[in-house]
């Protein structure tokens, strides 16, 4: 049901303005523009192993949940609990294994949940002082509620947390939901694996998708549990090169038939008949490659809907198919993930303007749409500093000289401080190299400016040699950030704004054991700095973000001390979250990070999950939906592109993904760089 459960932080324009970089859309990648608010989602259709998701059948639809062991109240010396009692509205029966929730307000990070024991008891600990959210989830056939008893979080009371006390009498009495039931029909399909998502009209609410499995026939059943009375819009989702559908067989959500639904009561025959959907195929061709690992992206000209397959093999060509695509006309690219190669438009062509269009009929396949991908040009050189710093891990970009807004490559140094640029096109291009705690950002030839900086011609694939660097020791500012009775707070992050040479200057650190930080390799000038925490963030010196910065100097060569943050009501000690349930699944750190313009995010499921991967900003706003569906246990590969669901691209800074299933959530940070 709650697939949004992250609360808003208070914080103004002030905020995005700084935030926001300086750079446009990312030219080497698809123009997309915005989708309707519930459109077909963009697929995966990947042919690797890691990425092609199972489908299960859902679990039985009784009142019984999942067994788990009670919840121990831990007493932890400066935070706080919350418990209560879950039981069911007829009869007043205690509900096991209900899993209830908690997240701060204000604080889209930090939250932690527990099981309601065999009588219906839960405890929910190590929280710290704060408001909270408090709120059900389950996927048997209760309605899920926010306390008091509320539908959503918008009407829903917080809960006041003390430290070293528990709030009690947090209780539930949940209703058993309407259900809707129905089959799921692929004609000439050997298996079924369609899921099925139902959106509440009047409170725009999306609840857990019903799950169609078959692996053996044309048809399945599904069953949607749990749903509050209300009408209803269905629509499915697959990845088995049909077109997802609206009800009753509708293309839209406007034409959409709606389904009532009651309380306690079924409403069957909900059925959903799909017809294939278009096919384009080709093979990715890299001449002289003992092996090939590529991206093929189909983009709708129209809607700007995109597609897209992970195509790799032994050799130098590969196969690939991009199913379930509308009838139109796309734009098709294909670009290499070793990073050797010249991305290539369809026919042959350098941008998503002059590429030819490739149109599409629902049913049948558009064959042969094939790409021979060019070695590209070489930029070789080395790092040196007058200073003795780390010469490794230094970042260098190529930009063309006609668009100091978007690089076209990026790489870093080794340990020697050599670097290498590779896949670049033929053309003139100026070279920029930035280190984040030591050395100021400079261009080839040693020019500090984009309109003093040398170009590099390049001839592709030959390569260009010895365009060297030698950085300067930057400016620094340093400081310690503390909580409650000045003791340091580790792990906390902070964030310096600025401007050079018309370029968005955003550098970050953490903070060390003692509270500790420094941040270097800035030009002279005048930047904003902030602190954040799991849930607040404030301005250097101490004032909240709805106010004006004050301003911090910083000298080329020298240390500006004593910026520092006060957090009153913050604990210290080491950012881990509380209520991470073990063994349910493991969230891996995306890779590369940080990254431009894409990276990897892995996770492990070892349980079957109704799974949401979600990517957030530092305001705890909602960016992107990467994966919403029930998955089987598994390993699985999804890619982001640094785009936001209006399928824009996001601005240089701090993001979160945090992935949801069984109740557990894992939370990581990553980092976009432009």
């Amino acid at each position: 049901m709650h697939r949004n459960k992250f609360a808003f932080c208070l914080i103004i324009a002030v905020v995005l303005g700084l935030c926001t970089n300086l750079w446009a859309h990312e030219k080497n990648l698809p123009f997309q523009s915005a989708g309707s608010k519930f459109g077909h989602k963009p697929k995966q259709m990947e042919n690797h192993l890691l990425l092609q998701p199972e489908g299960i059948a859902p679990l039985a639809p009784d009142l019984w949940i999942s067994q788990n062991a009670p919840k121990v109240h831990r007493v932890i010396t400066g935070t706080g609990a919350i418990s209560g009692h879950v039981t069911q509205a007829s009869g007043g029966d205690p509900i096991e294994g209900m899993w209830i929730g908690s997240e701060q307000l204000f604080c889209p990070y930090s939250g932690a949940g527990s099981y309601s024991d065999a009588d219906g008891y839960y405890v929910i600990d190590l929280l710290p002082a704060g408001e909270y959210m408090v709120y059900t989830e389950n996927e048997s056939v209760f309605v899920d509620v926010y306390w008091d008893n509320k539908p959503d979080k918008n009407s829903a009371d917080t809960v006041t947390v003390a430290s070293d006390d528990t709030t009690d009498n947090i209780n539930f009495t949940l209703e058993v939901g309407g259900k809707i039931t129905g089959t799921i029909t692929l004609p000439g399909a050997t298996s079924v694996s369609v899921s099925v998502l139902p959106w509440n009209i009047a409170s725009e609410n999306e609840y857990s998708s019903g799950w169609a499995y078959n692996p053996s026939g044309s048809s399945a059943t599904y069953v949607i549990n749990g749903l509050p009375t209300g009408s209803y819009k269905l629509c499915t989702s697959n990845n088995q090169g049909y077109l997802d559908t609206y009800y009753d067989n509708k293309p839209d959500e406007s034409s959409a038939d709606v389904v009532p639904v009651t309380l306690g009561l079924t409403t069957s025959g909900i059925d959903f008949t799909l017809s294939l959907a278009g096919k384009i195929t080709g093979t990715v061709t890299m001449p002289g490659a003992s092996s090939v690992s590529a991206l093929v992206y189909a983009t709708d000209t129209t809607t700007g809907d995109y597609y897209y397959v992970y195509a790799s093999g032994s050799g130098n060509s590969v196969a690939y198919e991009i199913i379930g695509l509308p009838a139109g006309t796309y734009r098709v690219s294909a670009y290499d993930l070793y990073g050797k190669y010249v991305y290539e438009y369809y026919n042959n062509k350098p941008d998503i303007a002059s590429a030819d269009p490739v149109s599409v009929t629902a049913g049948s396949t558009r064959p042969n749409i094939d790409f021979t991908l060019d070695l590209g040009g070489i930029i070789k050189g080395t790092i040196s500093s007058s200073a003795k710093g780390q010469l490794r891990s230094i970042r260098v970009c190529a930009y063309s000289t006609t668009n100091q807004l978007s690089y076209e490559r990026a790489v870093f140094t080794d340990a020697s401080g050599n670097y290498r640029l590779t896949a670049l096109r033929s053309g003139y291009y100026k070279i920029y190299a930035f280190y984040d705690t030591t050395y100021a950002s400079r261009f080839y030839n040693n020019k500090d400016t984009w309109s003093a900086a040398d170009s590099v011609l390049v001839t592709a694939p030959d390569s260009v040699m010895d365009r060297n660097f030698n950085l300067q020791t930057g400016g620094s500012l340093s400081g310690y950030v503390y909580g409650e009775g000045a003791l340091p707070l580790s792990g906390a992050n902070v964030i310096v704004y600025g401007t050079f040479d018309l370029w968005s200057v955003y550098k970050i650190t953490e903070t060390s054991a003692d509270g500790s930080y420094k941040i270097g390799g800035l030009h002279t000038g005048k930047y904003a700095v902030t602190a954040l925490i799991e849930c607040d963030q404030m301005w250097y010196d101490n004032k909240p973000l709805w106010s004006p910065p004050d301003s911090v100097l910083v000298t080329m060569g020298s240390n500006t001390p004593g910026i520092n943050f006060n957090f009153p009501s913050a604990v210290g000690g080491d950012g881990n979250q509380p209520g991470i349930k073990p063994n349910e699944f493991e969230l891996s750190q995306n890779y590369p990070n940080p990254f431009n313009p894409t990276t990897i995010i892995e996770y492990t499921l070892q349980k079957k999950a109704q799974v949401n991967l979600e990517i957030y900003n530092l305001l705890g706003q909602k960016v992107k939906t990467l994966v919403d569906e029930y998955q089987s246990p598994g390993s699985y590969r999804i890619f982001w592109d640094g785009r936001n669901e209006q399928e824009q691209t996001v601005a240089t800074g701090i993001y979160f993904y945090k992935l949801e299933g069984n109740g557990v959530s894992q939370t990581k940070k990553m980092i976009i760089l432009k």
